[in-house]
């Protein structure tokens, strides 16, 4: 036999075993451990007529290793990343998925990694998690599981993304856990807000059901980034107007797309992450916010890490360019802005001549 399965054969024998007995040299047990990264479930052994005595036999000798109770690797060392996969669905057993982080990672998420390999069982199927030197899988049971969330032909079979976007951000360990996958899912194209919606407003349970919907609101409303949908939350606390999100603005010397568009007061935020920083990318930016200004708009740079460690003053600077374009707003949100302002350590008002005058069109 060949490296599928480790033990020679020597004048017809598998260390000293008839091939006619044990099957390991049959086709279908050759496709069967090349299919699953060779690894056999004690359960395949049997249906394969592959005997105990013979599994142990490997197992005892290191030509093979035994991964928890109930899967047999036909190798020694260390596993991949798809082999830990395959040891969670052959675990599990039955008609166990890849489920959450994990069916997301099969399927080509980058950027989000979880060390534990996740798979979901109809419920009461009553598997116990595995906890391994070489491999951790966490058994997730559920009452719904409809087969057209499941793709079977998938290797190893897997949860569809759409259905392991909603399991994951639901079960996220943190509010922003749980809006970064969901992003990140559709930055990534791995799932859209049209097929995510649906599936959460049907979960009336579902945890961080709210945050959810709301994170898909943003998704579609085109703010893309966690920097951006963390940017209109504060906006929205504030009570100050909301922007046109990811706005196309076509001019002759070239199409910019415009995070966060005031169109009103012609006023432009820009959410600035770390590649803004690159030497080209700067440059670019630039030129870019030359060409709005000659065309009248004013742009305003916010960096995210102002966003996410300071917000209010990523408020008080859109308010004090938005005052500064003649938005004028009612006598609680003014009284509102001052205070905070009085407490901001730092910020000073340009344009506190319009912040005191009185409140008239455009208010907010």
């Amino acid at each position: 036999m060949d490296e599928l399965s480790r033990p020679s054969v020597e004048s017809g024998t598998v260390v000293g075993v008839p091939t006619t007995l044990h099957k390991l040299g049959s086709d279908e047990f050759r496709a069967l451990a090349a299919h699953q990264e060779h690894l056999v479930s004690r359960v395949q052994f049997d249906v394969h007529g592959v005997g105990h005595q013979l599994v142990a036999r490997c197992v005892g000798s290191g030509l093979w290793q035994a991964i928890g109770p109930q899967v047999v690797a036909l190798f020694p060392g260390q596993l991949t990343r798809c082999q830990q996969m395959w040891v969670g669905v052959l675990h599990a057993g039955g008609n166990a998925v890849l489920a959450r982080l994990t069916a997301l990672e099969a399927a080509g998420l980058t950027g989000f990694h979880d060390d534990w390999i996740h798979v979901c069982l109809r419920q009461g199927d009553n598997t116990d998690d595995l906890v391994h030197d070489l491999v951790h899988v966490r058994v997730h049971e559920s009452r719904n599981v409809p087969a057209e969330h499941l793709l079977r032909h998938a290797s190893p079979p897997r949860m569809r993304q759409d259905r392991a976007t909603v399991d994951a951000a639901s079960a996220a360990v943190s509010e922003r856990a749980c809006r970064t996958i969901l992003t990140m899912s559709v930055q990534q194209r791995l799932a859209n807000v049209q097929l995510l919606r649906p599936m959460v407003v049907e979960r009336r349970t579902l945890p961080r059901r709210a945050t959810i919907l709301e994170c898909l609101d943003d998704l579609q409303g085109g703010s893309h980034s966690l920097p951006e949908q963390d940017y209109l939350r504060v906006l929205r606390r504030a009570r100050l107007p909301l922007p046109t999100r990811e706005r196309v603005v076509r001019r002759p010397d070239g199409r910019y797309v415009l995070d966060a568009d005031f169109d009103a007061w012609l006023v432009t935020v820009e959410i600035n992450g770390a590649h803004h920083m690159d030497v080209r990318q700067k440059e670019w930016d630039d030129i870019r916010r030359t060409r709005l200004a000659i065309g009248g708009r004013l742009v305003v740079d916010i960096g995210s890490w102002t966003v996410r460690h300071d917000s209010n003053l990523a408020v008080l600077l859109t308010a004090d360019a938005l005052l500064s374009r003649g938005w004028r707003p009612t006598k609680r949100r003014r009284a509102a802005l001052e205070a905070m302002a009085a407490e901001h350590p730092t910020f000073t008002w340009t344009s506190s001549a319009a912040l005191r005058a009185p409140t008239v069109g455009n208010s907010a």
